[in-house]
């Protein structure tokens, strides 16, 4: 089993959480799978919940921000043409809203993980996007 579908497995069977399973710390938990060091530390339990989360990384506000401090850890190369498991934050319809999340590349479609629990769909946009390191 490759790490990428490894990741979505285990993905799937746990709850969205604010602080510790949410879609930036899903796609952290993904690149600590890929290489061992976790990017998303500095977010990790502080927040529980929508309004702490923009308080503690101003996502809500400016989504690519949080994200591309995590990667710069790495650091992880942008890409304008992301592949099967590189990493971004994108926008997604929600219902009837339009929102940022992270998410994982599977080609034509993408895997975020929102609180109804891990969601494979199109994006409408990409807002920006990292290559991950070979899984």
């Amino acid at each position: 089993m490759d790490k990428l579908y490894a990741h979505l497995h285990r993905s799937m069977a746990e709850p969205f959480v604010w602080g510790e399973s949410d879609c930036m710390l899903d796609v952290a938990n993904y690149l600590l799978l890929l290489t061992g060091h976790d990017g998303g530390k500095r977010y990790r339990g502080l927040y529980d919940s929508a309004f702490s989360c923009q308080k503690a990384s101003g996502f809500l506000t400016d989504p690519v921000k949080p994200f591309a401090e995590c990667v710069a850890e790495f650091p992880l190369a942008t890409t304008t043409d992301p592949q099967r498991g590189d990493v971004g934050v994108i926008l997604v319809q929600d219902g009837r809203k339009t929102k940022a999340t992270g998410g994982i590349c599977l080609g034509r479609n993408w895997a975020v993980k929102a609180e109804q629990g891990l969601v494979i769909g199109p994006c409408l946009e990409i807002l920006a996007a990292w290559k991950a390191p070979d899984a």
